[in-house]
């Protein structure tokens, strides 16, 4: 488990190339630093796994690593799973920006349970196609997808 518990501020110098992007007091946030992280535990379950509901009880497990999984198993099961802790916040935020955290309403407020991440499985149209397209409509998950 990793702990990297920081103060709200801290001073950090974002820079790419030769430009200064941000400069001043900054706190960085992970999920996968967030509390306990199963995912070594849960990759062991969905290789190992016999059967549908071992490899989704595996892949619930995979928190730490935001990853698209993609699987068949051998009864003729197919599936698509996103993993990783995905966060609840007040308002829809854009992940491609830098929140403001000295601002309490950008805190999280807690984490989406596993079952509700995006996924399908056996689709009526018999086949899953995943090509870096949007997984949902971008309402759900506060922007994820």
């Amino acid at each position: 488990i990793l702990d990297f518990p920081l103060p709200r501020e801290a001073g950090v110098l974002i820079t790419m190339g030769n430009a200064v992007v941000m400069e001043g007091p900054m706190a960085i946030s992970w999920a996968g630093f967030n509390g306990s992280d199963s995912t070594v535990e849960g990759s062991f379950k969905v290789n190992w796994a016999n059967s549908l509901e071992e490899v989704i009880d595996g892949l619930k497990k995979c928190e730490g690593i935001p990853a698209s999984f993609v699987f068949a198993t051998s009864d003729g099961d197919i599936g698509y799973w996103a993993t990783a802790k995905i966060p609840k916040r007040k308002k829809i935020v854009d992940a491609l920006y830098t929140l403001d955290g000295s601002d309490p309403a950008n805190d999280l407020k807690g984490y989406y349970p596993p079952e509700e991440s995006p996924h399908v499985i056996n689709p009526k149209e018999g086949y899953i196609i995943s090509c870096n397209n949007r997984i949902n409509s971008g309402d759900d998950f506060n922007g994820v997808g």
